[in-house]
């Protein structure tokens, strides 16, 4: 349970998010260390992992992240990977990271000219086909202008 204010947060519904404690000593030194204070007297960092915390413990459908690996370490961030590569919903991402897109994600729909379009595959593979679908429209293109000029 999260309340407003000084915070608190029962252990027990804690549940698979005890690796969110990291390098802080484990989730019990975290609680003790960080929700105890006021949140706006925590670091971007701690902000983000408490703000994470409280969003999987609500266990929505859909998760909507933007940025998640901003402010978090190298522990964190792999925690977070294999969370989001475990988990049973559906999730939406948004990430200049691309690294960890590439390894939590396996579609991506992106919006052009108000049209959207679903690729399937990690950020790479998205990346190769949408460059594909470029040079295609263009000979397309190219080809029309060569029928119009006839």
């Amino acid at each position: 349970m999260i309340k407003k204010g000084p915070m608190k947060l029962k252990m027990g519904g804690l549940g698979g998010l005890g690796g969110l404690g990291g390098s802080l000593g484990g989730p019990k030194k975290l609680i003790k260390k960080t929700l105890d204070k006021d949140v706006s007297e925590l670091s971007g960092g701690q902000r983000t992992k408490v703000l994470l915390c409280k969003l999987l413990l609500e266990s929505p459908m859909i998760l909507i992240l933007d940025e998640p690996t901003n402010y978090l370490d190298l522990e964190h961030i792999m925690w977070l990977k294999n969370f989001l590569i475990n988990y049973e919903n559906a999730f939406i991402l948004v990430s200049h990271d691309t690294t960890f897109l590439n390894e939590v994600i396996n579609v991506i729909y992106h919006i052009e000219s108000a049209i959207l379009t679903r690729y399937k595959g990690d950020y790479e593979n998205f990346e190769r086909m949408y460059d594909l679908k470029k040079r295609q429209q263009e000979q397309a293109y190219d080809k029309q202008q060569k029928e119009i000029d006839k």
